[in-house]
């Protein structure tokens, strides 16, 4: 655990559950990333049926690498209150991005790195978690036709950075909820004693971040970045939280605050 001068916990270092865990979920999260990045060619039973010329995969712009976070590709998923939405909804993408994002869904290995990571949030912050659970399932019986990301995690939306060097610059997740928490999985292959370590900037700590492992902070505001790895060296990560514009959003009557009457908003 990460504790503060009170003994209060506020992050915690998760190692991979089960011994296979670097040569089955790492390989296969891995392997799926970079699948769905580079593109593949349909099956052959599509292929049959007339669907010629076409890939599975992303479709990336050259634009979308260069970021605010660092320089790699990465996309998000699942719920969320942004971009001008009059009520809580999952992330729009086109119908070929949608599609790969389910497949990442779908693999087992984010599964598996789902669902461990939530009960490691749990394990460390229980009344915090208890918070999330309460909020979330107002949330869904307000509109039973939202789908979270995964059945086995609490939090509503992950985002899988594609590399292939992802390689954070000191940054802040300002629109996750300021006391929450977010769960950041290393993926990829490289040496993590010489690279890969989180930075976190306001404790003045660098931490060891091996493939597989997963690392909980509350990211709105604590500063965190990654050391560079070598060229030639592959890393990716997928990380799960939750905007604090969903809590708000419960917290107002199911309402966007945008909507509100400036003197109820006060």
């Amino acid at each position: 655990p990460i504790i503060d001068k009170n003994k209060i916990v506020f992050g915690c270092v998760v190692p991979p559950p089960a011994e296979n865990w670097a040569s089955e979920v790492n390989e296969n999260a891995t392997a799926a990333l970079e699948r769905e990045r580079d593109g593949y060619d349909l099956p052959s039973k599509e292929k049959a049926e007339g669907k010629r010329g076409q890939k599975m995969g992303l479709s990336f712009k050259d634009t979308e690498k260069e970021h605010r976070r660092g320089n790699y590709y990465a996309k998000s998923d699942g719920i969320s209150t942004g971009g001008g939405q009059k009520y809580a909804k999952r992330i729009h993408h086109s119908n070929k991005t949608k599609a790969a994002l389910n497949r990442l869904r779908h693999e087992q290995a984010f599964l598996r790195i789902a669902g461990h990571s939530s009960a490691a949030f749990a394990h460390w912050s229980p009344k915090l978690y208890e918070y999330y659970e309460e909020t979330m399932k107002k949330l869904k019986a307000n509109d039973p036709s939202l789908q979270f990301n995964f059945p086995n995690s609490i939090f509503a939306c992950a985002t899988y950075n594609f590399g292939p060097q992802t390689v954070a610059l000191e940054h802040l997740d300002y629109l996750n909820y300021i006391y929450g928490w977010c769960s950041i999985t290393s993926l990829g292959h490289f040496d993590y004693k010489k690279g890969g370590h989180l930075v976190l900037w306001d404790l003045k700590i660098v931490i060891e971040f091996p493939p597989g492992w997963t690392i909980l902070i509350p990211s709105s505001y604590l500063r965190h970045s990654n050391t560079t790895i070598s060229p030639g060296e592959r890393r990716y990560s997928f990380t799960q939280y939750t905007a604090g514009g969903l809590f708000r959003y419960v917290d107002d009557g199911f309402q966007m605050r945008t909507t509100l009457d400036r003197s109820v908003r006060r």
